[in-house]
């Protein structure tokens, strides 16, 4: 069975005192050729196409826009930037996770701060920015470490979008980064197929995945509405065959936010 490939969208919205969310930053991440060749016609040089490690190759076709790879280890981090030496890397993105398949060392783990803080020097190194996004257990444990010492902070949040508590959620762990970084960027992860729940279970198929059901464009519009005032952007997770309907949407949210 072909493997289906998350794609992410991140659109990053600076709220630019009394002109609102007129400036609008988009960040998406491409996982083919083609998507990258689409967003150097849309996008413009504010604007950031990312790439995981899996795929640094992509960043050598990036025109206007800002380049950023997004890898979960150290390791995967040197090892493309080892094949893109002649490729100016704008951004840095790491993504560590708790779950073995995510091939984030555990000593890695063990240690975030030390581990981001090897990375801030990667990226000072190049000139590069940080951006940190992991898993909500690390999340959780590490902010107060880490907000502190990187240029921008993800939370994942598509796990909780279905429940009755996701504002509350998500202002909670917004909460928690800002405590320890008052200004630093902050954008949400978001998915248009977000899990199912059972009361306070999450349901899952005989293999033990995540059962996961689409929703429309304009709920998600409406949860991004809802929290952008808390927040500096907002990540959105789709699967490699959702390819229109991240075009949709970035449409529509430009369309909301430009006019």
């Amino acid at each position: 069975m072909k493997r289906l490939i998350n794609v992410f969208l991140i659109l990053t919205i600076y709220n630019i005192e009394e002109k609102g969310l007129k400036d609008l930053k988009l960040i998406v991440m491409a996982y083919r050729k083609e998507h990258v060749e689409f967003l150097n016609k849309y996008l413009n040089e504010d604007d950031i196409i990312a790439v995981y490690a899996g795929h640094a190759h992509l960043l050598r076709y990036v025109d206007k826009p800002q380049k950023m790879l997004v890898a979960p280890s150290i390791e995967r981090i040197m090892n493309s930037l080892e094949k893109l030496k002649d490729v100016k890397i704008d951004y840095i993105t790491y993504n560590p996770e708790i779950y073995p398949t995510h091939n984030t060392p555990l000593e890695e783990l063990e240690n975030q701060t030390k581990t981001v803080k090897k990375i801030r020097k990667i990226c000072d190194s190049i000139g590069a920015k940080l951006s940190y996004t992991p898993d909500k257990n690390l999340l959780q444990t590490e902010a107060p470490n880490i907000a502190p010492l990187v240029d921008m902070f993800g939370i994942q949040l598509q796990r909780y979008q279905r429940k009755k508590d996701f504002y509350l959620s998500s202002k909670n762990l917004i909460n928690i980064i800002r405590k320890s970084n008052p200004y630093i960027p902050i954008t949400i992860q978001l998915s248009m197929s977000p899990p199912v729940w059972k009361g306070e279970k999450l349901m899952r198929d005989k293999k033990g995945n995540k059962i996961l059901r689409p929703i429309s464009v304009d709920s998600v519009i409406e949860q991004t509405e809802f929290l952008k005032n808390s927040i500096s952007g907002v990540a959105f997770l789709y699967k490699a065959n959702s390819y229109q309907n991240m075009k949709e949407l970035v449409i529509k949210l430009r369309k909301k936010f430009t006019n």
